[in-house]
């Protein structure tokens, strides 16, 4: 088992009749080993609990939302970003992707029985557990989410205020420039080691997935 989270979009919910299925389920995205925060927004749009589309279980263990509000959850923190060049790359490819006529549909479904068997616990009980997350994620601040996630992104803020020259360093230049480069350089390096570590977080986010190659056949 690959131990995997998937984020389908479908045109109708999994509860209605099978008369009112579509011939396929669009894959949006795929992310081992773990449920991305990417994810947890795009899903946030009137998130409910709903039976899966995949496995053959009577248990609510699969999450449903709303795709508009989804998307435009997940746009709203994406600007918190935008003065990130690392990030900017990614923000237009989502932008992108997430608008393609074979992506667009009513909801997002999001699977993550796999995810959850890594884990003690039922699967219903751990996709309640996951439902309460995705709410509270969504009433949460955008500046005060990328602080917890890309702490990084603040780190490079706060280096480069200290490495900015002041009036004072044009008046003591000369009194103060061993000092002075020597601290500029540690700002720099420290800055450029952060901007790597950076890049992998915004990718960590689940940012860096998106696919089409999968579809789950409903009537299979």
């Amino acid at each position: 088992m690959a131990y995997k989270s998937l984020l389908l979009s479908v045109e109708f919910h999994p509860e209605w009749s099978e008369i009112a299925r579509p011939p396929k389920i669009a894959c949006i995205s795929k992310w081992k080993c773990d449920v991305p925060l990417v994810y947890k927004l795009l899903i946030s749009g009137d998130v409910r609990a709903c039976k899966s589309l995949i496995w053959g279980d009577s248990e609510n263990i699969a999450l449903i939302g709303d795709y508009a509000q989804g998307v435009a959850r997940l746009e709203s923190f994406l600007g918190a970003l935008d003065d990130l060049p690392e990030a900017k790359e990614y923000i237009q490819n989502a932008a992108n992707f997430l608008r393609k006529p074979e992506c667009v549909n009513h909801y997002f479904v999001l699977e993550c029985a796999e995810i959850f068997e890594m884990s003690d616990g039922s699967l219903d009980m751990q996709n309640s557990v996951l439902l309460e997350e995705v709410k509270a994620l969504a009433s949460i601040d955008d500046r005060r989410l990328r602080a917890f996630y890309l702490p990084e992104a603040e780190c490079i803020q706060h280096a480069a205020e200290r490495s900015r020259p002041t009036e004072d360093y044009a008046i003591q230049f000369f009194h103060g420039l061993a000092n002075r480069i020597a601290k500029l350089r540690c700002g720099e390096l420290e800055s450029t080691d952060n901007r790597r570590h950076l890049k992998k977080a915004i990718k960590s986010l689940g940012l860096d997935a998106w696919t089409n190659t999968f579809y789950y056949e409903a009537d299979e």
